[in-house]
């Protein structure tokens, strides 16, 4: 788009150029060579004149659309509590049961027992998500006996993980 502009400059210029020197030299063909390169910079700079109005108009308004989106999430999130629902997407709050606000992409309500606790962002982000598991067997097993072991582990800590949701703490 910006190369088209530019090049619309030199096609402009050098027509200029051919019909000065056909102009000098009496040259008809000439002449007409350098009006025909003269009106296509012409076409040319108007095409991409408007190509770049077009797109700094698009750029615009998906800023406008853009900034008026993050105003009201922005006005949603500093709204006070609505209905006495307790606001806990910061973390580091015991609920009292019932609903809460939350939520890392936005509002969102759920419903907590007494007792939960919410934890912030960079929190949950320290706790740990490695499961260490320790098997203890004979010297000597053969390697058809540690692969059973291993699936009948694998099966169980799948089992377990899918069961709870989250591990972390809860086996």
């Amino acid at each position: 788009m910006f190369g088209m502009f530019i090049e619309s400059f030199k096609d402009i210029g050098g027509g200029i150029f051919t019909i000065l020197k056909a102009l000098f030299k009496g040259d008809f063909g000439l002449f007409a060579e350098g009006l025909f390169r003269l009106f296509k910079g012409i076409i040319k700079l108007a095409v991409s004149s408007i190509a770049i109005v077009l797109t700094g108009a698009v750029a615009l308004l998906a800023g406008l659309i853009k900034g008026m989106v993050n105003t009201l999430v922005d006005g949603l999130n500093a709204l006070p509590l609505i209905s006495g629902i307790p606001r806990l997407a910061t973390g580091g709050s015991i609920a009292s049961g019932g609903m809460a606000l939350v939520g890392e992409r936005g509002p969102e309500l759920v419903s907590l027992p007494t007792g939960a606790r919410v934890h912030s962002n960079s929190a949950s982000r320290n706790m740990g998500s490695n499961i260490h598991v320790h098997i203890s067997g004979r010297v000597g097993a053969s390697d058809a006996e540690i692969r059973d072991i291993a699936n009948k582990v694998a099966r169980e800590v799948n089992l377990r993980m899918n069961r709870t949701g989250s591990a972390v703490g809860r086996f």
